[in-house]
């Protein structure tokens, strides 16, 4: 065999190989904002302003610091803060369709509640349940025409 040739099948089962690895990330449906409404229990506007790590499992409590309370259902006043569970960054191999987030990060928060807890713990479980603040003008219309 050339050894122009072998480099050559060599560059293609590399490429292969590498093309291959990227075929197991999540793909996400995208979601429309009537349906993150209806299923959203909880949107705020707000920012993860700390993450509490739990000492077992596989996933840590994120505080949202609630800015503006856009629906709440039940009805809800003065809401200070969301818990939202989110999968741990330190614990576990990552699963392709865990959504991680950050301190820092600003945003308007369609959360859903979290059917195992007992507590007031919330999940923001898909990349669009996290809409940037520019789309708060868009969020706001839809609501007061959502709303009877």
């Amino acid at each position: 065999m050339m050894p122009g040739r072998t480099s050559t099948r060599l560059a293609l089962v590399l490429a292969a190989v590498v093309l291959a690895g990227t075929g197991g990330a999540a793909i996400w449906v995208p979601m429309t904002l009537q349906e993150l409404v209806a299923q959203s229990p909880l949107i705020v506007v707000g920012e993860i302003v700390a993450v509490s790590e739990q000492p077992t499992g596989a996933q840590d409590v994120a505080i949202i610091r609630v800015d503006e309370l856009l629906l709440a259902k039940p009805p809800a006043r003065g809401l200070p803060e969301a818990r939202l569970l989110i999968p741990s960054r330190n614990r576990g191999l990552a699963s392709s369709d865990a959504v991680y987030y950050k301190v820092g990060q600003r945003g308007i928060w369609f959360l859903r509640r979290d059917p195992a807890s007992k507590d007031d713990l919330y999940l923001a479980d898909h990349p669009h349940r996290l809409k940037a603040i520019d789309e708060l003008a868009n969020v706001r219309t839809y609501l007061k025409s959502a709303t009877p």
